[in-house]
Parts: structure tokens; C-alpha cells; sequence
């Protein structure tokens, strides 16, 4: 098993499956996880990385770990390549261990949400980096723009726009080159499907809160999200509760204009957002915050839907 902590390869030795077969061992786990013993600052662990394509709930990763656990007498921790910002939410509320191979390491008995220091100084892509590459994705280039330019042209401000771009470089997502006028402007590593490539370990879900109301402010200006959007790409069928994305500052100063406004139902369901959504020509929130925003659904209608929608994207 391969797996780097802070540039740096975590020695480990494999189990052999007869091993964890006389142990008592689920075959859930022999079957579909490589297992290995590593030490790390004199503490024995296990480590747990899946081999087969098929997911797994916390619950169960955490009945596995704990079946481990007990058998061995040592703990337990899951290797991934990638993972998305929700299912690290829900590791971190289960209080499961796990490693994100050479990014991320949540050993809570040895050191908690520990980052290396020559890593990155985020794990994830803040709301106003995550808006600003979106943006230039799917609006308008902002290849050798300055932070003047795109100001000028996006809903960020200037100083935003420059710690933006300085998260961007730092995931190596672009490059900041001076010109001959001593500008900072900003230049992408790459274009298109091989640019969201790149970028999807670290995009987090850009939904903050959720609500209902049963009247919306007078001359809203939101934009259709969830269900309501995706109904618009594909050939689901859009929801009776009509779905509206808001950002934070926005939604927070109108809050009083809502009707009724509750966390429970209503006639209109409102997403509150980390960033602005951005506008699509189908007056809905932009295709990649949209799939974003349903990356942890549980519903198989919605979740085929969503990777048809990401299909035609590039």
C-alpha cells in the first residue's frame, strides 16, 4: 500500500486476507479493502484503502473500523486519493480516522486536523476562490485578467479578488505573473474538463443553510437551484416546492422579507449560499455549483440527472 503523509511515504505492511479471515474479520472488508499495518511516531495503526468501486456509508466505515479496531487492539484509518467536503463532514462527526493521501490527515489521538506545513494552508478552495474560477469556467475567460479586470467584471471586490487568486496559485490551479507594467495578472494551468479536473478535490459544496417560506420578497432577484435547475437541463421533473439560491449577506440582510420563513416547509425551499450564484442563461444558478450543491444527494433519480447535466458540460 502506498501512502504519503506530508511528502513523505508512511512505511506499512500488508495484512494478508487469511489473516483478517481467522480474526473474524467481515468479508465486506478482506473483499473490498487492502489492510496494513504502519507506525507513526511509535504508534501502530492500522490502515484501511478500498479496492473496489463501491460505496460505503460512514456508519458502515465506522463498523468496520470499530470491528478492526477490537480484533487487532489498534486503531484504524481510512486512505483516500480524494474525497469530497461532505463526506469529510460526516468522518469528522463520526470521529473516524482517515488520510487523504499527501493532503489531510484527521488523527485526532496523535494531533486533530492536522495539516502539514508545507502543505497547503487550506483544504479546500475558499468561497470567493471557488466563485472566481466558476466563473471563468463557465461565464467569461479571465485568463490574464488583473484583480482591476475581474472586478470589473464579477460581484468580488478588489481585495477579495487578490486573496482569491493567491488560494488559486496556492492549488496550483494557476499562476500569478507580473507584466511589463508590473501587474499581477492571473494565468490558468489549464482549460476546460482538465481544469475542473483538477480543481474537484478541493470545490466544497457552496450551500450554507436551507430554509422554506411561503412568500418570497417583492422583486427578488434569486435564481432557480436544486431540483428546480436541474429540472431545466434535464428530464427530471421539477419538485411542487420550487427551489432559490441566495447568498449569505444578501439573504441575511432580507431575512424579515420572507414569509413565514422556517427550517422545516413551505411553498418555496431557499438555499443560502456561501458566494453569489452565478447566473445561466435559464435563469438558474450556474451547472457546476448546481452539481456541487446535490453532491451528497442520496436520491438515484436525481443523482443520474445530475451526472447527465455534467456530461454535456465540456
Amino acid at each position: 500500500m502506498e501512502v504519503k503523509l506530508f511528502n513523505n511515504p508512511l512505511p506499512s505492511e500488508v495484512v494478508a486476507n487469511e489473516s483478517l479471515r481467522r480474526n473474524g474479520i467481515p468479508p465486506d472488508v478482506w473483499m473490498c479493502f487492502e489492510v496494513a499495518k504502519t507506525l507513526y511516531k511509535g504508534q501502530p495503526m492500522l490502515l484501511l484503502k478500498q479496492t473496489v468501486d463501491q460505496n460505503f456509508t460512514p456508519k458502515q466505515l465506522r463498523c468496520f473500523s470499530d470491528c478492526l479496531s477490537r480484533e487487532f487492539g489498534l486503531p484504524v484509518s481510512f486512505v483516500f486519493d480524494t474525497m469530497p467536503y461532505y463526506l469529510r463532514e460526516r468522518l469528522f462527526e463520526k470521529n473516524i480516522y482517515f488520510i487523504v493521501s499527501n493532503k489531510y490527515v484527521f488523527w485526532p489521538s496523535l494531533f486533530v486536523n492536522t495539516v502539514s506545513k508545507d502543505a497547503k494552508s487550506h483544504a479546500s478552495l475558499t468561497s470567493s476562490a471557488q466563485y472566481l474560477l466558476l466563473f471563468h469556467m463557465q461565464k467569461s475567460s479571465l485568463d490574464g485578467y488583473t484583480a482591476q479586470d475581474i472586478a470589473e467584471c464579477t460581484a468580488l471586490q478588489y481585495t477579495t479578488i487578490t486573496r482569491a487568486m493567491k488560494v488559486l496559485a496556492e492549488f496550483s490551479l494557476c499562476r500569478i505573473e507580473k507584466d511589463t507594467l508590473r501587474f499581477n495578472r492571473i494565468c490558468f494551468n489549464a482549460s476546460g474538463a482538465s481544469l475542473y479536473e483538477m480543481a474537484q478535490p478541493y470545490l466544497v459544496n457552496p450551500v450554507k443553510a436551507v430554509y422554506f417560506c411561503d412568500a418570497l420578497p417583492e422583486n427578488h432577484n434569486m435564481l432557480l437551484a436544486g431540483v428546480s435547475a436541474l429540472s431545466r437541463y434535464t428530464m427530471l421533473n421539477d419538485d411542487e416546492t420550487t427551489t432559490y439560491a441566495i447568498d449569505f449577506p444578501t439573504f441575511n440582510s432580507h431575512k424579515s422579507d420572507f414569509r413565514y420563513l422556517n427550517p422545516i416547509e413551505g411553498k418555496y425551499r431557499i438555499e443560502v449560499w456561501n458566494y453569489r450564484p452565478i447566473r445561466s442563461e435559464k435563469e438558474t444558478v450556474d451547472k457546476l455549483s448546481l452539481a456541487l450543491s446535490m453532491d451528497d444527494t442520496d436520491d438515484p433519480r436525481i443523482e443520474k440527472e445530475r451526472k447527465s447535466m455534467m456530461m454535456d458540460l465540456w
